[in-house]
């Protein structure tokens, strides 16, 4: 079983969604191939995917602002 999203929904109350059986061995596949794809990509390895990401996230938001002004 693999938990994909967790959802509150009310007080107490939390939806789960997730994959189970032959499913999880999909979704893994699925989540390796984009991780493997950014690799490539961002010409990275694959533990540096988050903080590259970070990087390019906070660049728009600082491009983002400066257009707007």
């Amino acid at each position: 079983m693999r938990i994909l999203k967790t959802q509150r929904v009310s007080d107490g109350i939390v939806r789960l969604y997730y994959v189970a059986g032959d499913r999880v061995i999909e979704t893994l596949n699925a989540e390796d191939a984009i991780l493997n794809n950014l690799q490539k990509q961002w010409g990275i390895s694959q533990h540096e995917i988050a903080a590259t990401a970070d990087r390019f996230f906070d660049g728009y938001k600082k491009y983002e602002v400066k257009c707007k002004t």
